[in-house]
């Protein structure tokens, strides 16, 4: 089994390379299928951003005609609404007149990046690199609150957004007695975008969301039929051209101070009870973000902090694996997409998560979720010459507090090289990525790897990616297997009829990335799913429904045993008002060669196991897990809620509370932040973070009623220069 499967993962490579040569060929249908550029109207008067777009030279341009894109697509908008997009030396422009009955117009938030269905909105989405696959979004809401999003995957999955990623730019609304009225303004040194001379081509979408029925409105004109953010795919993104236009080389200088007391609570010597301990904390620190090249940025950052940056989700782990966690921390953000290595690995039967990431940058910074002090580090982003770059290396402090032995975590350096180019076509590319960690004592891990993203005709797109990786601590060798991971894929990228996606993957026993993220070792996996999808009309309370015949099996390397084997039907639907419904259920076959625990109650043996798992959700934020083992006496329950409350006095002062519950960890977790941002640049944070025990009494010395306490102040304040 070794061998052949070795075999096969050459043959991948020798396959990969065919598809290439063969796609070269029909690149030419492709770039002559783009529609023709539109060009957009170039102003040399005055604007008064006051959300008011009365000057004279509005009226000279047409606005763009909008189409319904949900929940039945081709008609007009819900209520008339005229977009228009203009631009000077500096600023790209937008206007909207959004007419509204009272009785519709929801004025439901004041704060940042508050992404609701309850909320009109009008938006511009701009694939700046005109690459079909990344896109920026803006978007205002009748109280002028902004939304500022990153695009990434051509929007094809309801994950492909990244709602972290923050910019400078600027909007004014006004309510009037016929709806409401706004101006955007988005300065160019904030794009990052190429130009020939003076010409600049690129993407644009425009569109309205009525939260009345929670419709949606484009232009151009957009079905709905590859998944819920259809309405921002850069791929379908009308081109437009603008003369004259250079980018900004702007420099941000973003000095910081932050203090704050941190109350732990320890036993004390004679072991009797447990005392609080104060540490007060006092710090400063400096990013600088530098426009190298019209779309090149470097960021470099010092002593960076993330002090500000919201708690993560709590979770329950019910399974062998090591739990996965999005990155949150805005100094990675900016075009993160670049970093992405190959594609989704399923983790599981419908799942979101992925098995194999050959970068996962809260691999720096972090340590068993207890933050590492960063010295520092640099971070380049951009495109040169048709090559996408991203380059980032980090250096962390050495730590002695994690450990009681007296060892210390080494200080460490994180190195990142990305590389990849549009090619054959306008949707395809090609890249390599190299990862590097090192640290003080001596040990590192090396990883580099090949991928390729092909659209072969259609909608139809095989993915293929090859990885390897060397670490000190294990003997190596070039192109060996063992060392190695391999995966491809070919997806139907369109939720309208028949679909498929399928994927092969095999991962050696040696691979390991050192600045990556892997959930199983040594293993072939074959999957995913077939699908049929279908919109049922205007009479119907859904959009869309969707029936999929999931599968994936993991076998083992060594003898070809399966491992895990899981297959079942699930069903998933969009109703009218936005909300999804899914439905599913999964029998699966695990052979555990070792156990694990799940509580200091109930423990999984190694042995085969066979269970069937259900599931059902609506947009659900509590969930109650129990197992049972009645051949052991032995069984587990766990509650698992959480509750985000979100409140805003007006645009400048807001504030985010998190409250989680989380029986299996046996504690109450508090995360409340007050954010006061004047201006776009300038921000106050008032961060209070607090854990309770909820089962004091399950050591000998009774448990204290907090468990740790921190409030910190943050202050920043932005020059541009």
């Amino acid at each position: 089994m070794g061998n052949t499967l070795g075999f096969h993962f050459y043959s991948c490579i020798l396959f990969f390379l065919t598809v290439l040569l063969l796609e070269s060929v029909n690149s030419t249908v492709y770039a002559a299928s783009n529609s023709d550029p539109v060009s957009l109207t170039r102003i040399d008067q005055p604007v008064v951003l006051d959300g008011m777009p009365d000057e004279p030279f509005w009226q000279t341009i047409e606005p763009f005609p909008l189409v319904e894109h949900t929940p039945v697509y081709g008609s007009g908008p819900l209520y008339p609404t005229e977009i228009r997009v203009a631009y000077d030396d500096q600023y790209l422009y937008l206007s909207a007149v959004c007419i509204t009955p009272p009785d519709d117009l929801f004025l439901t938030s004041f704060r940042r990046d508050h992404v609701a269905a309850s909320n009109d909105y009008i938006a511009i989405v701009l694939d700046t690199f005109n690459d079909n696959e990344t896109a920026l979004s803006f978007s205002v809401i009748p109280t002028g609150a902004r939304v500022d999003m990153a695009f990434f995957d051509d929007a094809q999955t309801s994950g492909s957004f990244n709602s972290s990623w923050n910019t400078f730019w600027d909007a004014e609304t006004v309510i009037t007695d016929d709806g409401w009225t706004v101006e955007i303004r988005i300065p160019f040194s904030s794009l990052r975008f190429q130009d020939d001379n003076g010409r600049v081509e690129m993407g644009m979408i425009v569109y309205r969301w009525f939260a009345t029925n929670v419709s949606v409105a484009t232009y151009p004109p957009i079905p709905p039929n590859w998944g819920f953010w259809s309405f921002a795919k850069p791929s379908k993104a009308q081109k437009i051209v603008m003369e004259d236009v250079y980018s900004k080389r702007a420099v941000y200088i973003t000095p910081y101070v932050l203090g704050g007391i941190d109350q732990n609570y320890l036993m004390n010597p004679s072991g009797t009870r447990y005392s609080r301990d104060d540490s007060y904390t006092g710090d400063v620190g400096l990013d600088v973000k530098y426009s190298l090249t019209n779309n090149l940025t470097l960021d470099v950052t010092v002593n960076t902090d993330f002090a500000q940056v919201e708690a993560d989700d709590q979770q329950v782990n019910l399974t062998r694996f090591s739990l996965f966690f999005p990155e949150k921390r805005l100094f990675f953000q900016e075009r993160s997409s670049i970093f992405t290595f190959g594609t989704l690995e399923r983790s599981g039967v419908g799942s979101g998560s992925t098995t194999n990431q050959l970068f996962y940058s809260r691999r720096i910074g972090l340590f068993q979720g207890q933050p590492v002090p960063l010295l520092g580090g640099v971070r380049l982003v951009g495109r040169a010459g048709g090559w996408d770059i991203g380059v980032l290396n980090m250096q962390t402090q050495r730590v002695g507090s994690f450990f009681t032995d007296g060892n210390a975590l080494p200080s460490e350096n994180f190195g990142v090289v990305r590389l990849r180019r549009q090619a054959f076509n306008p949707y395809s590319y090609i890249g390599v990525m190299a990862t590097s960690r090192y640290d003080t004592e001596g040990h590192y891990n090396l990883a580099w790897g090949l991928d390729g993203n092909i659209r072969v005709f259609d909608n139809d797109y095989l993915t293929l990616s090859l990885a390897q990786t060397a670490d000190s601590d294990i003997s190596f060798g070039f192109a060996d297997p063992e060392s190695s991971h391999m995966h491809a894929r070919w997806e139907r990228r369109s939720q309208d009829g028949f679909g498929y996606d399928l994927n092969l993957s095999r991962s050696g026993g040696l691979y390991n990335p050192g600045t990556g993220f892997i959930l199983r070792r040594v293993y072939t996996r074959i999957g995913d799913r077939l699908f049929y999808g279908w919109f049922p009309g205007e009479a119907s309370p859904l959009q869309k429904h969707q029936i999929y015949l999931n599968w994936a099996a993991f076998y083992k390397n060594s003898d070809g045993a399966v491992e895990t084997l899981e297959y079942g039907p699930s069903w998933s639907g969009t109703l009218k008002s936005g909300d999804n419904v899914n439905l599913s259920l999964t029998v699966i076959r695990d052979n555990l060669i070792s156990g694990f625990s799940l509580s200091d109650r109930a423990e999984v043996p190694a042995g085969e196991y066979e269970y069937v798992q259900a599931g059902a959700s609506w947009e659900i934020f509590y969930r109650y897990t129990t197992i049972s083992f009645a051949d052991r006496d032995q069984d587990f329950h766990s509650h698992l809620g959480r509750l985000s409350v979100n409140a805003a006095v007006n645009r400048a002062l807001s504030a985010a509370g998190l409250i989680q519950y989380n029986s299996a960890a046996r504690g109450v977790f508090v995360n409340l932040r007050i954010r006061y941002n004047r201006r776009e640049g300038n921000d106050f944070y008032l961060v209070y973070n607090e854990g309770y025990n909820t089962e004091r009494g399950r050591e000998s010395v009774r448990l204290p009623f907090t468990s740790s306490r921190a409030i910190l102040l943050k202050y920043s304040h932005t020059l541009i220069y």
